[in-house]
């Protein structure tokens, strides 16, 4: 298993993904974009579980404080 993507990576590497594509005009490359598609949905799910695995340890601390 590779080195961990930290949530900012990621949304650095979705913003490019996504000014690829819009910079693409054209000249689709059908196979590009469909790598460019599935590495954009690797990295919001990435950051989707990031964000509730975030979300969970502050409930834990937050109830903690209480």
């Amino acid at each position: 298993m590779g080195k961990k993507i930290m949530y900012s990576d990621a949304v650095a590497e979705l913003t490019k993904i996504l000014a690829d594509l819009e910079s693409s005009g054209s000249e689709i490359n059908m196979e590009l974009i469909e790598e460019k598609v599935k590495r954009a949905a690797y990295l919001l799910d990435l950051c989707k579980k990031q964000l509730h695995e975030i979300n969970t340890e502050l409930e834990v601390i937050l109830e903690n404080l209480e």
